[in-house]
């Protein structure tokens, strides 16, 4: 499968975001781990990655609220919280 440039960068921060959690929670960071979770995005392994997860959430009848790897984490809670008022 081929990534597009902006699926690719998301790809990108979420593997950064994974080594530094790893980093500060473990101490190390372990390869395997990160090759593993590297492949979500490919969807070189079988199981789970980001096209099964997709046509799953497009097959679902409620809202769905997104959240970019690339925002705030201000902006992050905005839009859930706008998200849960149209639910209210």
């Amino acid at each position: 499968m081929i990534i597009s440039g902006c699926r690719r960068r998301l790809a990108e921060i979420r593997i950064e975001r994974l080594r530094r959690r790893e980093q500060e929670q473990w101490g190390y960071i372990d390869p395997a781990f990160i090759e593993w979770s590297a492949q979500y995005d490919e969807g070189r392994l079988p199981g789970r990655g980001r096209d099964k997860h997709e046509r799953w959430l497009a097959q679902r009848n409620v809202p769905i609220v997104r959240i970019d790897g690339e925002v705030s984490l201000e902006h992050s809670c905005a839009t859930v919280l706008a998200a849960m008022k149209t639910l209210a």
